[in-house]
């Protein structure tokens, strides 16, 4: 069950065509108040960076989900192997079954039919 990764974006798509126009403009282009081709550029990196780290995480946190379900799995196995031995060493209507959490058999209600209307 792996999270959807971002892979791309359209914006950094659409940013990397603006700075081919630009660059098709002028190689140095400054349009003033910090508005130029190279900062332009390492702003798109620092953007794809951020992207790359991001879908890491995802992976990692996929590969964290996996190991917890391995493990729940194996603790629900465990938790079956140990209510059966309690039943098996003490029986399923002793006091021991009901202190792990487990309903006696003498404690369970039949279920009672009602009769038919004549």
């Amino acid at each position: 069950m792996s999270r959807l990764k971002k892979i791309s974006s359209r914006v950094i798509d659409d940013a990397k065509k603006k700075l081919a126009g630009l660059k098709a403009i002028s190689e140095t282009i400054d349009l003033g108040n910090g508005l130029s081709a190279t900062a332009y550029e390492a702003i798109i990196k620092d953007t794809e960076t951020i992207l790359e780290f991001y879908d890491e995480l995802l992976s990692q946190a996929d590969a964290a989900l996996n190991d917890f379900l391995r493990k729940e799995a194996a603790l629900r196995e465990i938790n079956l192997r140990m209510v059966d031995a309690v039943a098996s060493k003490y029986g399923h209507d002793s006091n021991e079954y009901e202190k792990i959490g487990r309903t006696r058999k003498s404690d369970r209600k039949r279920p009672v039919r009602k009769p038919k209307a004549a």
